[in-house]
């Protein structure tokens, strides 16, 4: 029974202008799924080490960048090369809090505290678009990260991180949502 759905959506943007804005979702290893383009790139992991890489975390890089400038090419916005790690979602989720996708002891040990990750359910690479499903209890959480046009520079040179919320239970939950960026 769908009692609600939240969507949450983050954007980042390289500041670019160019018309080209080809979009290539490459799969470079069975480690991580990528989407990219002439300005961007998102990189998502596509497996879990425990200790190290987790299924679902992402980091963003410029592949060109700004075309007027050089010195933006192969920069990361979102650290955690070559595994993203450093950047991770968490849920409150009626007052007990979950980190999304696999579980990382890395986070742990960073946060210094006991972290409870959700049951990674499916991640695919679909078209132009890495969509990573997680279930916290009777909460499903999918995260969908994808380039799209920006309005203003009117090319594919910005990230859409988003989430959607769906509770399968008929008993009403209270959820909030913070991503940690580490930028």
């Amino acid at each position: 029974l769908l009692k609600y759905l939240l969507i949450f959506i983050f954007c980042l943007s390289v500041n670019a202008f160019a018309s080209q804005e080809g979009l290539m979702p490459v799969n470079v290893s069975p480690k991580t799924l990528q989407l990219e383009n002439e300005f961007i790139k998102i990189i998502v992991n596509n497996m879990d080490s425990g200790n190290f890489a987790a299924v679902g975390r992402f980091a963003l890089e410029t592949t060109s960048g700004d075309p007027k400038n050089v010195r933006d090419d192969n920069q990361p916005l979102i650290y955690g090369r070559p595994f993203p790690w450093t950047s991770y979602t968490s849920f409150k989720i009626d007052d007990k809090v979950y980190v999304f996708g696999g579980e990382n002891k890395k986070i742990q040990k960073r946060t210094g505290s006991k972290i409870v990750f959700g049951q990674l359910i499916s991640q695919e690479l679909v078209e132009d678009t890495v969509i990573t499903e997680c279930l916290f209890g009777d909460v499903r959480i999918i995260q969908t990260l994808k380039l799209f046009r920006n309005s203003w520079t009117k090319v594919r040179d910005t990230a859409m991180i988003s989430y959607e919320v769906i509770n399968e239970s008929n008993i009403t939950s209270s959820v909030g949502v913070r991503i940690m960026l580490d930028t």
